[in-house]
């Protein structure tokens, strides 16, 4: 969302809309709800600039989360030089008592509870709203109506393609997958009538519990449907689309649209050839690796400074891949050596890129498997990064004793992974990836704090704390070896 946008509503405000805008607003009761954030230098371990894209992120996962909440779009301050604001949100709500309800929404506290430790200042800016006008400033500010307001597509639109453009759009089937499943199952012509718990869907449908479970999690957490006291319902809306016998439901063509997946999933062979499986195939692990670097390594920093190794001199990267990590801890920590432990192929990978980084010399790569082999010891921080969520609740529970034995007494224990709410509808990308989780491994899930607490307690570990939120697998959970 341009910041523009912004401005022209508060014009709007402040100057008074044109003509013929706004007619009576007792009979338009829709709300818009503006808000603008000024934050802390630093705050939470965190610089002004990463707490501002967290913030933006936790603020978008409460799209489809809260009933009434019809539009919501996050911004920010392009400049950082800029002294004014550096976070903008545009919201729009069916009615004032839906906004009233937004303010005290559990959802909308947990993100506001962050936001309160990290903002300086706030304006805040609310008034009555024709959904005309909605509609005139979406199109002013070159939104896409049909994408919930936000700005319309890269390229197309003349903006440039970014990282996150990309790498969104290659994972945009995730959701289309969580849709396709829940309208083959049909579970949003069950859910409609009255809430229904897991158990209770599952007896119905003949489902296999803890797998429909992460999928009704997906669903809820993409607004599809409502979750309350461990029961499902179709949200209204959804339900006029989605469950069948509706006068404008669009279920037939959602379902036609599942038959063509599998077509869909054979483009590159008809693109391609046969031959062209084979190279995909070679290539897997070096690309899933690459991949990992990809992602990992706008993060690596600022993970490594939220961890705040102080005075850690012996750290083990578990299933270190390429190294992308063990290179931003020893950048941050120059007294520090590393122990990267992963499989024989990986470490290989791993003494490439740390050769060519010039920290070599600081490591000791050891290859093994964490399912099978004790890690190595001796070392007062140990890092398990991304791979809680391969594993069932027993694999977990063997990594950290074996993490456990590996450290010496007193030292700490830092996983990063998703960290999903209590109901396990937040935020989107971790219910998503406990999906993509029961799709590509047999057990694997995203789990919450709770969950994670228990296996570190169980594992010998005391002082459990997150230490960061998650937003986007950058969930981040510590604990200590007693001395």
């Amino acid at each position: 969302m341009a910041l523009e946008r912004i401005k022209l509503h508060v014009l709007y405000i402040y100057e008074g809309p044109p003509a013929g805008i706004f007619p009576d607003e007792e009979k338009q009761p829709m709300v818009k709800h503006i808000v603008l954030f000024k934050l802390k230098e630093r705050a939470e371990g965190a610089s002004r600039a990463d707490n501002a894209r967290l913030a933006k992120a936790r603020l978008e996962e409460l799209r489809g989360k809260i009933p009434g909440l019809l539009e919501l779009a996050v911004g920010l301050n392009p400049d950082p030089n800029d002294p004014s604001y550096d976070l903008a949100l545009d919201s729009t709500f069916e009615s004032s008592a839906a906004l009233a309800a937004y303010q005290v929404h559990p959802e909308h506290q947990a993100v506001a509870d962050f936001i309160g430790r990290v903002r300086e200042s706030r304006t805040v800016a609310d008034y009555h709203v024709p959904e005309a006008a909605v509609r005139s400033a979406a199109d002013l500010a070159g939104a896409d109506p049909s994408r919930g307001g936000e700005a319309s597509a890269p390229g197309a639109s003349g903006r440039p393609w970014t990282q996150g453009d990309v790498l969104g759009t290659s994972r945009a089937f995730q959701e289309s997958r969580v849709l396709l499943t829940g309208a083959e199952l049909d579970l949003f012509t069950l859910l409609a009538p009255a809430p229904m718990t897991a158990p209770d869907i599952a007896g119905r449908i003949g489902a296999d519990l803890p797998a429909l479970t992460i999928e009704l999690d997906a669903l809820a957490a993409m607004g599809l449907l409502v979750k309350r006291d461990g029961a499902y319902r179709t949200r209204p809306s959804a339900a006029e689309l989605l469950a069948s016998g509706r006068p404008g439901s669009v279920l037939p063509m959602v379902l036609h649209n599942a038959n063509l997946w599998g077509r869909w999933t054979g483009l590159t062979r008809a693109v391609a050839g046969p031959q062209a499986e084979k190279k995909i195939d070679e290539a897997s692990l070096l690309s899933f690796i690459g991949g990992m670097h990809v992602i990992a390594a706008p993060l690596a920093a600022r993970i490594v400074e939220l961890v705040k190794p102080g005075a850690s001199r012996r750290l083990l990267d578990v299933g270190g891949a390429s190294g992308t990590y063990t290179l931003a801890f020893l950048a941050a920590s120059p007294e520090m050596r590393a122990t990267l432990f992963d499989r024989a192929p990986v470490v290989e990978l791993a003494r490439t890129r740390l050769r060519d980084a010039g920290v070599l010399d600081r490591v000791t790569l050891v290859p093994g498997d964490f399912y099978s082999d004790a890690l190595p010891g001796g070392h007062d921080l140990v890092f398990v990064s991304a791979i809680i969520h391969q594993n069932n609740p027993v694999q977990n529970l063997d990594l950290f004793r074996k993490a456990f034995a590996a450290l010496e007494p007193g030292g700490r224990i830092v996983v990063r992974d998703h960290v999903l709410s209590p109901d396990r509808t937040a935020p989107l990308s971790g219910a998503l990836f406990a999906v993509n989780m029961l799709a590509v491994y047999s057990g694997g899930n995203s789990y919450t704090l709770a969950e994670i607490a228990d296996a570190l307690t169980q594992a010998g570990f005391g002082q459990v704390r997150q230490i960061h939120p998650d937003a986007h697998m950058d969930g981040l959970v510590e604990a200590y070896k007693p001395r």
